[in-house]
């Protein structure tokens, strides 16, 4: 599914930028700016702390 939205989080593997992309109130998509390999962990952490787009 293709987002229709993106945001930006705090990436919980280098602290750096990790893109959120949203479909309405759903994150669809999570990926590291540095390209680190997130867990299911770390994707489960953001989806839990990302503030949904207005």
């Amino acid at each position: 599914m293709v987002s229709d939205k993106v945001t930006w989080e705090t990436c919980p593997a280098c602290e750096g930028a990790v893109a959120l992309g949203w479909v309405e109130h759903t994150v669809t998509e999570i990926d590291c700016a540095a390209g680190c390999e997130l867990t299911d962990t770390h994707r489960e952490s953001v989806r839990h702390s990302a503030t949904p787009p207005a």
